[in-house]
């Protein structure tokens, strides 16, 4: 289920780098695709990589979608820094991966 839900959000990041803009349905897809993995975390239906079902999650909130930290985080991308922004109202967490992905140059 995990690496399915994280194709979908790739393929939905990819497809927004297309076309550089979230319709609201779009967003709405995104999130509501989240919060059913988080719902399926908070009843312990989520299976972990060994199939087996992980523990039920507690204090585990549904996500909402905010449009005013989307382009506060579409601003800070175009400046193409690699560092954090600085405005500390918000978490940040980032990372960067190889041009190619292959197991010789990926690690997890």
């Amino acid at each position: 289920m995990f690496f399915l839900l994280t194709t979908i959000i790739l393929i939905t990041i990819f497809e927004y780098n297309l076309i550089k803009t979230l319709t609201p349905e779009g967003r709405n897809y995104v999130v509501s695709l989240h919060n059913d993995y988080r719902s399926q975390l908070t009843q312990g239906k989520s299976a972990n990589l060994s199939g087996q079902n992980m523990p039920t999650g507690k204090n585990i909130k549904q996500m909402s979608y905010s449009v005013d930290l989307e382009n506060i985080a579409q601003q800070w991308a175009d400046k193409c820094t690699y560092s954090h922004s600085g405005i500390y109202v918000y978490g940040e967490c980032f990372s960067a991966f190889p041009a190619e992905y292959n197991e010789s140059n990926c690690q997890f």
